[in-house]
């Protein structure tokens, strides 16, 4: 994903109790309030290769948050994710034709459906193992986000959730 949201680090640079860990958590599936915190265009891998926005979003509420990435193809198909995405953020009205514009779209939240998603690890050491990943499901319409602005978890047990899997797109 995007480095542009790292500081460059010296030779000597301190560590910390804070860094040892990746930041990744694995979030029980549910409803979680989000804010959009990078926005960079791309392109897709593959054969034919689409323009796409990644995104990133801070998932979650306080210590409980993490950052959620998800990859939207700049195509027919996908039209429907970027106009729920739009009214999701309320810049859309259901309906309202818009310019989608992603430098527009940082800094504004609303609520996501996440859901695990599966992969296998194809390199490393974990090469061959399966792995979960915070999976941007939806985009919820103001409308119909919890009232109590709480998350809500759709229960079970949460997975371990070892790395991100930004090597799968």
């Amino acid at each position: 994903m995007a480095n542009e949201q790292y500081e460059i680090l010296d030779w000597d640079v301190e560590l910390d109790e804070g860094d040892d860990s990746s930041g990744f958590k694995l979030l029980e599936e549910g409803y979680y309030p989000f804010t959009v915190v990078g926005v960079k265009k791309g392109f897709t891998n593959g054969k034919p290769s689409y323009p796409c926005v990644d995104l990133n979003l801070k998932v979650g509420v306080g210590p409980d948050s993490t950052t959620v990435s998800d990859r939207i193809a700049m195509h027919s198909g996908m039209k429907w994710k970027l106009a729920q995405l739009s009214v999701c953020l309320g810049v859309r009205k259901h309906g309202e034709k818009m310019t989608f514009n992603p430098s527009e779209i940082k800094g504004l939240g609303g609520w996501v459906e996440i859901e695990r998603r599966e992969f296998e690890y194809t390199r490393g050491e974990k090469a061959g193992e399966k792995g979960y990943a915070n999976n941007v499901a939806r985009y919820i319409d103001p409308d119909d986000a919890p009232a109590d602005g709480k998350p809500q978890v759709k229960g079970g047990e949460v997975k371990d959730g070892g790395e991100t899997a930004d090597d799968e797109w």
